[in-house]
């Protein structure tokens, strides 16, 4: 850019920054991307408000909570139907909030996975695929820690892959081959999929989901989803973080919780 006279950046400073793996980097403020520093100094912005990805109901909550209400849906209801044979709790939002209480565990490397969630998120997939008609390549399952993508990929009776691509030749074959994808939030950013089911692992009586709090990756893992959204998580645990809490409200207030045995 050095030398440059215009410098046009484009992207989303409201989802995942790129990783800063060096603690003395992060101390530095490398941690900032230079997207973030121009918008916080005030240089000349322009955003984008349509967007054409999402079934309206599924755009609500981050476009209320992340872009203070300025986006409008470029689609319609009609264009992005909800996947037949499922059973939705709310007839209008395209969206459940699966309330599992299971028990989290935490592996020797610090990750974390939950047995219940995972269990019921294979339950939830195969429904998708057996009765609503869903290829395996149109659905995406997505979580934050790496021990609950390996769970679910070792549970999953289908083949699936847990390789992150960008977008590159491993997503291109994974289409190809029609591959469930299961992967983390990073490895979905930029990506979208008909119907994402999302595993939040987190459930402990503190309350605490560690960096489930960082609101970008919500954002990302809320919006990654055309046609139909299932998150299954704690309702108690998630109430603990401020975004998260309000996630849960929006979807009592809307109808969109459910109980795994309602499914």
């Amino acid at each position: 850019m050095k030398g440059s006279r215009h410098l046009v950046l484009v992207g989303d400073h409201k989802q995942l920054p790129p990783v800063v793996q060096s603690q003395a980097a992060k101390e530095g403020g490398l941690g900032k991307s230079l997207f973030e520093r121009l918008m916080d100094a005030g240089a000349p912005s322009a955003l984008l408000q349509v967007q054409y990805r999402m079934h309206p109901s599924l755009s609500a909550f981050p476009n209320a909570q992340f872009y203070d209400g300025l986006l409008v849906d470029g689609v319609r209801a009609a264009d992005r139907t909800r996947p037949q044979g499922f059973a939705f709790p709310s007839a209008s939002h395209n969206v459940v909030l699966v309330d599992v209480d299971g028990e989290e565990q935490t592996s020797q490397r610090g990750s974390h996975s939950n047995e219940k969630e995972a269990e019921v998120v294979v339950r939830l997939v195969t429904r998708l695929v057996e009765r609503c008609g869903l290829r395996t390549g149109q659905i995406g399952i997505i979580s934050p820690y790496k021990a609950q993508v390996q769970l679910l990929a070792r549970k999953l009776p289908f083949e699936t892959t847990t390789k992150v691509g960008g977008g590159g030749d491993d997503d291109d074959e994974a289409a190809r081959l029609n591959l469930l994808e299961c992967k983390s939030v990073d490895g979905y950013q930029g990506r979208e999929k008909e119907v994402i089911v999302f595993s939040a692992v987190r459930c402990n009586s503190r309350r605490e989901i560690g960096f489930l709090k960082d609101w970008r990756r919500l954002n990302v893992a809320l919006t990654r989803a055309r046609r139909a959204l299932v998150v299954v998580g704690s309702c108690r645990t998630l109430r603990g973080d401020e975004n998260w809490g309000a996630f849960v409200e929006w979807a009592e207030a809307n109808g969109c919780v459910a109980k795994a045995s309602q499914l």
